[in-house]
């Protein structure tokens, strides 16, 4: 029996590479695999991978793609696996900060891309999450008591300067496989950066949803804790 799993991200941003990794094994009986395929977007268009078990691949549109892989074994049983991926544009993603941030600390960053990506735009996402999390759980809500979300984020530049020292801590800690390497050192000197750009930032949130961030909805970031002014 042929057991199939497509690794991927569930959100992708427009333009951007991604890797999508198949994951394929046999379990019991003597077949072998013979011939691993994909399709990226449901076009219909299948291409072979059985040499490498990944596809590189850019989604132009914003749109929710499925991705389909077909694995054939040496008895020509088939087995069809689907993965739904969520494409997203720039704006609908809402990132607070960007590369073009980071090379002015990091000049060759570019060198630590991983491999099957041409940008760090899902650590990026990952830090945006990380501070609506610490929002979340400091209990920083909306009027309506909901979490605030990355759509809700009106001036996304007061997040800046958190989002990209939040983001080269998160990139240098993937690099650090030891607590003494010069990426785990690069690593607590980004944390320690963010901790102190929350000590600076007083965030304007758009609390009641009316699309404006005002003076009245400010909140200290470090102390997390609204401020009415």
């Amino acid at each position: 029996m042929i057991f199939t799993t497509i690794k991927t991200e569930s959100i992708v941003q427009i333009g951007d590479k991604t890797r999508l990794i198949v994951d394929s094994f046999i379990s019991g009986g003597s077949d072998t695999i013979t011939l691993i395929e994909i399709d990226p977007d449901t076009s219909g268009t299948f291409y072979d991978i059985t040499s490498k078990s990944y596809f590189d691949w850019a989604y132009p549109t914003e749109a929710v793609v499925t991705a389909t892989v077909r694995v054939t074994d040496s008895g020509a049983s088939v087995d069809t696996v689907t993965r739904d991926i969520n494409i997203v544009s720039e704006t609908t993603d809402n990132l607070f900060s960007r590369d073009s941030d980071l090379v002015a600390y990091e000049p060759d960053l570019i060198k630590w891309i991983q491999s099957g990506r041409n940008s760090y735009i899902d650590k990026h996402r990952a830090a945006q999450i990380e501070i609506l999390g610490e929002l979340d759980a400091n209990r920083i809500w909306k009027d309506n008591d909901e979490p605030y979300t990355a759509s809700d984020i009106v001036l996304v530049a007061e997040f800046t300067e958190l989002s990209k020292f939040t983001t080269l801590r998160i990139i240098f800690e993937g690099i650090s496989n030891s607590i003494d390497d010069v990426f785990h050192v690069k690593a607590l000197r980004y944390k320690s950066l963010a901790t102190t750009a929350k000590k600076r930032a007083t965030l304007r949130l758009d609390s009641d949803g009316d699309g404006v961030a005002s003076t009245s909805e400010n909140v200290d970031v470090f102390s997390m804790t609204m401020r009415r002014c």
